[in-house]
């Protein structure tokens, strides 16, 4: 069975440059939550107003 390994750059210049593309991937991962989440909470606002305009036809 073959296997592959992951191997780090051991200059500090290269790992610098891949720490630095994590952390941008994950900002911008962070973003598009808070941005989904926004939107789940207006739509979840608007369902709830919705219901309480049924409500009275109960």
């Amino acid at each position: 069975m073959k296997t592959t390994t992951n191997t780090l750059p051991s200059d500090a210049k290269s790992l610098q440059k891949i720490v630095l593309d994590l952390q941008l991937k994950l900002s911008k991962q962070d973003t598009e939550i808070i941005v989904l989440k926004s939107k789940y909470q207006t739509i979840f606002e608007q369902f709830l107003l919705a219901q309480k305009k049924q409500l009275p036809l109960l």
